[in-house]
This record gives structure tokens, sequence and C-alpha cells, in this order.
């Protein structure tokens, strides 16, 4: 049977921040804005595969290298949303890494 909530943009965008990411992450996003034009933005201030990753290097070089990180997550929500019939690119931005006092 069909779900009605992923007949529009909005709703599948919503069925990956609270089902998908649950199973992803172990958490839901923490945010989701959009500028009702086609872009969201997603925003998980705790995401959990850089929680135990460190650097010597602060702010923005740590940031850098962990830039890379990103592209697998990035890829598995690119795909989902593909094969959920929403064609899309999917970027990621980090300000650093996770700071604990």
């Amino acid at each position: 049977m069909f779900d009605k909530r992923l007949a529009t943009t909005l709703g599948i965008i919503k069925f990956l921040c609270k089902d998908i990411w649950i199973l992803l992450f172990k958490k839901q996003v923490d945010s989701l804005k959009t500028n009702h034009q086609g872009v969201y933005i997603l925003h998980d201030s705790k995401f959990r595969w850089f929680v135990r990753m460190s650097s010597d290097e602060g702010g923005l070089k740590a940031a850098q290298l962990a830039q890379p990180f990103m592209w697998l997550p990035c890829g598995i929500i690119q795909g989902l949303l593909s094969g959920l019939g929403l064609p899309c690119v999917v970027h990621a931005e980090t300000a650093g890494l996770p700071q604990f006092l």
C-alpha cells in the first residue's frame, strides 16, 4: 500500500528526517528548514559519526579534515531520495568537530 506521506517532496523529506535518520544515525534531525523553492537544509548538531572523531587541528582545518567523512552519508541520503523518485544533489557542511568541555 502506498504511504500518503511520500506523495509530496516535503513528505519525503520529513520521512527522511524522522524515520530514516533514526535508522541510520539513532536520532532525528535537529531541525529542517526550507526556502520553499526546492532547497532543504537538515541540521544535526550532534552527528553520530563525528562523536569519536578528533584532530589536533582546530576550527576550519578540522572541518576540512572531516569533510571526506561526509561523502558516505551524503551518498546514502542521495540514493535513498533518488530511489523514492526525488532526484537531488546532497551537500554537507560542518563548522568543525564536536567539542567536549
